[in-house]
């Protein structure tokens, strides 16, 4: 019965996203409480962000589309390499992506990521916090063929949907301290913009 309804949730959520999606609002703002969760990570466990609250700690939340996606592989690289300035300043930094977790090991293996990254295959979380996104020729006129031809591969699943590359820093009373949503794919924070918000 659960999975009847996540189902029909996540059909809604389509429904809602249009084909000209770029330029709508973000549906979470600064200051407003962002979603609990609890996913399975590449730990081969589960995070659970209220816990990771719970225990003192600020999360930043990234949300990625995939290994394919050489934007978000050279991003990942900027917090790889920022991880020990943010765990410094009392956060844990968590990806979240559609991609198998095959696809994640040989990520982390090639790119050096040593960041916990976590699995939203039916994107339940991409919809709770509003970057669930379908590609499209439309949006998409020059990409979209092989962009969508790599998210089927890398997830498994051919309904085109990838999450905007949203960043969201979550206090640990659960509400958003900053964020950064943007529905050019090319588009990630500064770094330093995020460090300065813990």
């Amino acid at each position: 019965m659960t999975k009847i309804i996540h189902y029909a949730i996540a059909m809604l959520a389509v429904m809602a996203i249009t084909v000209s999606a770029y330029g709508q609002k973000p549906k979470l703002k600064v200051g407003k409480k962002a979603p609990a969760f609890d996913l399975p990570n590449s730990e081969k466990t589960s995070f659970d962000l209220k816990k990771t609250l719970d225990e003192g700690k600020n999360v930043v939340l990234v949300f990625y589309q995939g290994k394919w996606n050489p934007y978000d592989v050279k991003y990942l690289k900027k917090l790889q390499e920022a991880k020990e300035q943010i765990e410094g300043k009392n956060a844990v930094i968590v990806l979240i992506t559609r991609e198998k977790f095959s696809y994640v090991d040989q990520l982390r293996a090639e790119e050096g990521i040593d960041l916990m990254i976590c699995n939203d295959s039916d994107w339940y979380i991409m919809s709770a916090y509003g970057v669930a996104y379908k590609m499209s020729k439309g949006n998409l006129p020059d990409k979209y063929k092989s962009y969508s031809a790599s998210n089927a591969k890398h997830t498994g699943s051919k309904d085109d949907m990838v999450p905007v590359p949203a960043t969201f820093v979550i206090g640990t009373d659960l509400k958003i301290k900053y964020m950064h949503f943007d529905w050019d794919y090319r588009q990630h924070p500064p770094v330093s913009e995020i460090i300065n918000s813990l």
